[in-house]
């Protein structure tokens, strides 16, 4: 018979190995230090203006704090632009009040966050003056994306119980929760500043108001670059939100007091640039981390690890135009093949096996989105997984097309009790789907995702929105769209061979 004793021990014993294991041979350990340790080094001063953007009242000092002391210090002028107030956390909110809060809780918690980033600007060395909040909603930044674009229907905030900004220090006051406002935004301060850095979150960061965050930014960005063709700034990508980041863990057995990229971001051929902080700055940087206090008090131990002696960024590619299928089979993109007779790479390569169920379930563990145009007036969209499709999991193709009119959602779902069009496919590891341009508005930008999907359920593994041009589409004319929403829904078939 074992005796408590022993099935404590034998239990600490187990959590040992599988940590061993986990850290001390894991991939993520071995690959960091041998391939990430020589990331080219940022030159923070070769840049007049940086403009960072951040999703919360805090990420813009956890991610790059160091970034802004060096090129302020460099003579660089320095801007720091806050999407959110942060203010739907709940747990940070009834720790301030006591009990489970009412909206006025919320916006007193919106109001002190924006306080402690002036407090943690004014640590770092830059003015207040550098700090500009838009105050759109927190935790609703996805739904503008997704669904309320219009500003004849805005988004709600369930916390604050406003459509628009309650705060004093707001951008535009006069700004509603829609995709369309926030939009305009974004492409007034790009049209506005010029930064020649532009620092966003990453594409492909887990949290919705990130990945929101720079899928509006980088659609901004792509207005100003149709309107001004020789404006071309460098876009900088932070992560904070994805898998066991920030890497290495600060208890894993080969340590280090540096941030580096996660391993399968490094593996799917991206490109990653670090960032040396001095002892002065790693110090500044970790005092002003210390002045969010209200967000220290909940996830104090999460933020201190970004309190690290380097940042790390990707290097963030500009939309491409989108590739004519000159031979190959439609829904098959490894035989694609453009005008040119070299074939038609992937629009994006996704991380695989960044998370632990995704390491053992290659089925629900996206790889990449193929896109061609056939016959210039129908777009295929395909997403390939890493290992076969299964029918107990939905796969969702996801398409934001943006025309001078405005904005059309379109979306194709491939899965678990389905029905059957014949417009799509899904086969193998490969997942396709082919929209006509009509129906889309005939855009000149588009915006491309995929999800595997639990029917009814969690999304298992979700790609970063990525864009591309099509050429033949009307180009945007000057300042911020006129946008009208819509939206199409496919449901597909994954029986489909």
């Amino acid at each position: 018979m074992i005796t408590r004793r022993w099935a404590r021990v034998a239990t600490v014993a187990l959590v040992v190995m599988f940590l061993a294991g986990l850290l001390g041979s894991s991939p993520y350990v071995d690959l960091a230090l041998l391939l990430l340790t020589d990331l080219e080094e940022l030159d923070a001063g070769a840049y007049e203006r940086l403009l960072v953007l951040a999703p919360h009242a805090d990420d813009e000092t956890i991610g790059c704090a160091g970034l802004m002391m060096a090129a302020h210090n460099a003579g660089s002028e320095v801007r720091v632009v806050v999407a959110t107030n942060g203010d739907g956390y709940v747990r940070a909110a009834m720790r301030e009040v006591r009990m489970f809060p009412i909206s006025t809780a919320f916006r007193r918690m919106g109001s002190l966050r924006q306080q402690e980033s002036l407090a943690a600007i004014r640590l770092l060395g830059l003015p207040e003056e550098s700090l500009t909040f838009l105050s759109y909603p927190d935790r609703g930044l996805a739904s503008l994306w997704t669904t309320y674009w219009s500003n004849d229907l805005p988004f709600r905030s369930p916390y604050i119980r406003s459509d628009h900004s309650p705060y004093a220090l707001t951008y535009n006051p006069d700004a509603m929760y829609s995709g369309d406002a926030l939009l305009g935004d974004l492409i007034t301060l790009l049209h506005d500043y010029r930064p020649d850095l532009l620092v966003i979150p990453h594409p492909a960061d887990e949290h919705p108001d990130h990945w929101t965050l720079a899928a509006f930014t980088r659609l901004a960005l792509a207005y100003v670059e149709a309107e001004h063709p020789e404006y071309r700034p460098d876009v900088l990508g932070y992560l904070v939100h994805v898998g066991d980041y920030p890497f290495p863990p600060a208890f894993a057995p080969h340590g280090t007091d540096r941030l580096l990229p996660p391993p399968p971001f490094v593996e799917v051929g991206s490109r990653w640039v670090s960032l040396t902080l001095s002892d002065e700055e790693v110090l500044r940087k970790r005092t002003a981390i210390r002045a969010h206090r209200s967000q220290v008090s909940t996830i104090g131990g999460f933020l201190r690890e970004f309190g690290r002696t380097t940042e790390s960024f990707a290097v963030i590619e500009r939309p491409r135009p989108l590739q004519m299928l000159a031979e190959g089979e439609v829904f098959l993109p490894t035989t694609w093949f453009g005008p040119d007779e070299a074939a038609i790479e992937p629009v994006l390569i996704d991380p695989v096996r960044d998370q632990p169920m995704r390491r053992h379930v290659p089925s629900a563990d996206l790889a990449a989105i193929h896109a061609t145009l056939v016959e210039e007036d129908t777009l295929i969209v395909c997403t390939r997984l890493r290992g076969r499709r299964t029918n107990t999991l939905s796969y969702i193709l996801r398409v934001v097309a943006v025309s001078a009119d405005g904005v059309a959602h379109f979306s194709a779902r491939s899965g678990y009790n389905q029905l059957d069009p014949e417009s799509a496919l899904t086969d193998r590891d490969m997942v396709c789907e082919q929209v006509p341009l009509d129906i889309l508005g005939d855009p000149w930008i588009v915006a491309l995702a995929a999800e595997a999907r639990v029917p009814g359920g969690a999304a298992l593994d979700s790609t970063a929105w990525q864009f591309v041009i099509l050429e033949q589409g009307e180009s945007p004319f000057v300042g911020p769209p006129m946008v009208v929403w819509g939206e199409t829904e496919r449901i597909v078939d994954s029986g489909l061979h």
